[in-house]
C-alpha cells in the first residue's frame, strides 16, 4: 500500500528535436547495482526504474513579429524516468494502523457508556480527534505528498466516526434530558454507522 513513483522528465530548453534526440541507455550492465545505491539508507526500497523517449511539442512563434499569426508547433525531445519506491520499513503499517485501531475501537466503546455521562463521552471523542490529528501530521510531515493516499484516507474516517460520535452523543443527552425513549433507537443506529 505503500508504493510511489517518482517521474523525472527532462528536456532542453532552446535545442528542438531536429538538434537534439534522447535517447534511453538500454544496455546498463549494472543497472541492478545502481537501484540498490539510489535507495540506500533512505528508508526507501527502490523496486524499478523505467526510462524512455517522447516528443513534447509546443505552439510559439519564437518571438518573430512576422510569424505571431501562424502556429508554428516547435517539437523538443524529451526523456522520461520513472521509479517505483517501496517503504523499506516492515512495521510501519503496525506504527501506523495500530493507533488507528485503537483509536476506532475507544469510538466504539464509547456508545456503552450512559447517557447521563456526557463528559465522559467529551473526553473520550476529544481525545480521539487530537490523536488522530497527531498521527496525521505525522504521517503528513513523513510523506509530503501532493495527492490524497489510501492510508491518509484511513484518518479521514476517523475524523468521520468522531463527528458521528459527537453528533450522537449530543442527541442521546438532549433525549436523556427530555425523557424521550429514542436514546437505544440512536444509540444502535450509531452502532451501525460505526
Amino acid at each position: 500500500f505503500d508504493t510511489h513513483v517518482l517521474s523525472i522528465k527532462l528536456r532542453h530548453t532552446d535545442l528542438t528535436r531536429d538538434e537534439l534526440i534522447y535517447v534511453a541507455d538500454a544496455s546498463s550492465v549494472n543497472k541492478k547495482t545502481e537501484i540498490e545505491e539510489l535507495g540506500a539508507g533512505s528508508g526507501w526500497a527502490v523496486k524499478d526504474i523505467f526510462s524512455y523517449q517522447d516528443i513534447i511539442s509546443n505552439v510559439s512563434s519564437l518571438g518573430d513579429p512576422f510569424l505571431y499569426d501562424f502556429q508554428n508547433k516547435i517539437n523538443y525531445s524529451r526523456f522520461n524516468t520513472e521509479i517505483r519506491i517501496q517503504r523499506d520499513d516492515p512495521v510501519f503499517a503496525v506504527k501506523i494502523f495500530f493507533p488507528i485501531i485503537v483509536m476506532i475501537l475507544i469510538l466504539y466503546a464509547m456508545y456503552f457508556i450512559p447517557p447521563d455521562c456526557l463528559g465522559i463521552r467529551i473526553l473520550i471523542f476529544m481525545t480521539v480527534l487530537a490523536t488522530n490529528g497527531y498521527f496525521h501530521q505525522k504521517l503528513l510531515t513523513g510523506l509530503q505528498l501532493e495527492y490524497l493516499s489510501a492510508l491518509e484516507c484511513t484518518f479521514f474516517i476517523v475524523y468521520i466516526l468522531v463527528l458521528i460520535a459527537v453528533i450522537t452523543s449530543i442527541l442521546i443527552y438532549s433525549f436523556y434530558r427530555k425523557g424521550d425513549k429514542k436514546i437505544k433507537v440512536t444509540n444502535y443506529t450509531a452502532i451501525i454507522l460505526h
